[in-house]
């Protein structure tokens, strides 16, 4: 892999059925793009779709399948879904996270600088960070690759904070044997 291009998904709700006091934040399945982010993912195809890809790897969540279905319409390369690139793991343990404790626990991440807690069963920044780029390495045998990740997995990629990259920003990298990871600038996700 010469060429990495990193992608985020496309604007998002939550699925129509979903209670919304007992959203379940461990699903993957509960959160979708919005007609605004199908429209977004629609309007960077046309940015994209001459850059020659292999293969478009996304996460198991619902958000970046769809944007990978939907760029799959613009550029001709399949789809491999990749649960190493999974978002961060608020709860390690347990099976469900409502949607208040997830947030808490980001912002306790965010304070302790993504370290381990003895109050949580996250996954610390190194796990994360550990996770994700062996997940990247095993595409190291194509050209190109498009990975469309959530904004906590982009910014160790890119060296920018979460806050500043926008629903499907794309960014290239050359995969290279300086390219790692970085922790993102805590606090500075807020």
């Amino acid at each position: 892999m010469k060429n990495i291009t990193f992608m985020r998904h496309a604007a998002t709700e939550y699925v129509s059925n979903v209670d919304s006091d007992n959203i379940n934040m461990l699903d993957p399945n509960v959160v979708q793009l919005s007609r605004i982010g199908i429209s977004q993912v629609h309007n960077v195809a046309s940015k994209i779709k001459n850059l020659d890809f292999d293969v478009i790897v996304c996460t198991r969540s619902l958000r970046t399948r769809q944007t990978a279905e939907i760029l799959q319409q613009y550029i001709n390369a399949p789809i491999i879904i990749e649960s190493g690139l999974d978002c961060w793991k608020a709860e390690t343990v347990e099976k469900y996270l409502s949607e208040k404790e997830y947030w808490k626990r980001f912002v306790n991440f965010v304070k302790v600088n993504g370290r381990s807690s003895s109050l949580y069963n996250w996954e610390d920044f190194e796990t994360l960070k550990n996770r994700t780029f062996e997940a990247i390495k095993k595409y190291e045998k194509y050209e190109n690759v498009l990975f469309i990740v959530h904004s906590i997995i982009m910014s160790m990629y890119i060296g920018r904070n979460q806050p500043s990259i926008a629903y499907c920003e794309f960014v290239n990298r050359e995969f290279n044997s300086e390219f790692k990871p970085v922790p993102p600038e805590y606090p500075k996700l807020f």
